[in-house]
């Protein structure tokens, strides 16, 4: 009895290390089209805390390529930001009419869902593969951290911002020194968020990074990924 439970353990034991093997062999170690970019930190940020390894090639080898410039998509940001809070999840059910079980971020937008973070457009469609602008995205990322109730108006204001329905969330966001928007004194609600303005978000909302300065150039930040 004590043989076989001695073999029992040390089998579970040896299986254990090896799925942490192979999880570490197909880990991505850093960005290669990063180390020159601004979001380097964020991105980097991103793939050590979320296990975020970004772009693969035909084989599903990691190209370890995050393509910061590159505009996020809807489905892309609510993966990374599930991935963030939950790691990887294998449970989903109906989420929008526009998204099936099977698809990549199927269980990302079903957790979302269920969490609050997002509720779709009014004809119950998600339209997970279009471009998200930096309202929409802003709005999702605070909800994934702070309940809808503690979003309170901040002292922040932009000359495009007037009395949007995204104020709210851009006022708290620049209290707590999420976002500071462009050398303009714009915020750009309509632009489409890129995924290196993603992962600076991202990591600050989260604590991942914690810094003063929010601008860069021409740009301002909120990182996305790819199914993995």
């Amino acid at each position: 009895m004590f043989l076989r439970f001695t073999k029992y353990f040390l089998f579970a034991g040896l299986f254990i290390s090896l799925l942490f093997l192979i999880k570490a062999a197909n880990a991505v170690e850093s960005f290669n089209d990063t180390k020159l970019h601004w979001s380097d930190k964020y991105a980097e940020a991103l793939r050590s805390n979320c296990q975020i390894n970004g772009y693969k090639d035909v084989s599903g080898e990691y190209l370890n390529e995050f393509r910061p410039d590159i505009s996020i998509t809807r489905a892309e940001l609510v993966k990374i930001l599930v991935q963030c809070k939950s790691g990887e999840l294998l449970d989903t059910g109906f989420s929008f009419k526009d998204v099936d079980v099977n698809d990549w971020y199927a269980p990302a937008l079903y957790e979302a869902k269920k969490s609050g973070w997002v509720t779709g457009y009014d004809d119950g469609t998600f339209r997970p593969n279009s471009l998200i602008n930096r309202a929409e995205a802003l709005k999702i990322i605070l909800l994934s951290a702070f309940q809808d109730s503690e979003i309170t108006d901040g002292t922040g204001f932009f000359a495009d911002m007037a009395d949007e329905w995204f104020g709210r969330y851009v006022k708290f966001a620049v209290s707590k020194n999420y976002v500071s928007g462009y050398n303009d004194g714009t915020f750009g609600p309509g632009q489409n968020l890129t995924r290196g303005e993603a992962a600076k978000i991202i990591s600050k909302v989260n604590g991942y990074v914690s810094d003063t300065s929010d601008i860069n150039t021409s740009t301002e930040s909120l990182a996305g990924d790819t199914p993995q």
